[in-house]
């Protein structure tokens, strides 16, 4: 109900009555949709500064590539080559494979994002057919025919594994 009343402050445009809300205790239980309807509220008053502040730290805490995303509509061109770099740093470390290679293809490094997908092919046993169909191609358009291929193995390794017959034409077309 709290996030009802919020979301038609917001609406409406009674930031003050929105923030108000915003400031009830029981915020401190879902942090998450506290997070996305303070960040909201920010967008309504015009704070830029402190929403981009808020969506890089998110990414920061968790990072994927719809946080990434979210960031990046805000940044300005210095602030987006310095989140390049962090992400290009942490792609390595991070444990998820997928979650590196989609915001290396995000932010349109392609190369890496390919010698990732090589690199870590093992670990991108359960990537979903959608992505991997994404990724062929952005990878063909690219130029990186070795990663395009890696992404055809995994598509036909799941398809096989997982033994779905109706699907066996869509492996006999990759």
């Amino acid at each position: 109900q709290l996030e009802r009343i919020i979301r038609y402050a917001l609406d409406i445009g009674a930031l003050e009555r929105a923030e108000y809300w915003l400031q009830q205790p029981q915020w401190r239980e879902d942090e998450r949709r506290y997070a996305s309807l303070h960040n909201q509220l920010l967008k309504h008053q015009g704070n830029i500064d402190q929403l981009k502040q808020n969506l890089l730290a998110d990414w920061q805490r968790a990072p994927s590539a719809c946080k990434l995303e979210a960031y990046w509509n805000y940044a300005n061109e210095a602030e987006r080559q310095a989140v390049a770099a962090q992400v290009h740093a942490q792609a390595e470390s991070l444990n998820d494979a997928a979650v590196a290679i989609e915001m290396l293809l995000f932010i349109d490094s392609v190369g890496p994002a390919a010698e990732h997908l090589i690199a870590r092919h093992a670990a991108l046993s359960g990537v979903w057919y959608g992505t991997l169909l994404g990724w062929i191609e952005r990878f063909k358009a690219a130029g990186q025919t070795l990663a395009g291929i890696v992404c055809y193995r995994l598509l036909l390794t799941d398809l096989l594994e997982r033994g779905y017959s109706k699907a066996y034409h869509h492996g006999a077309r990759y």
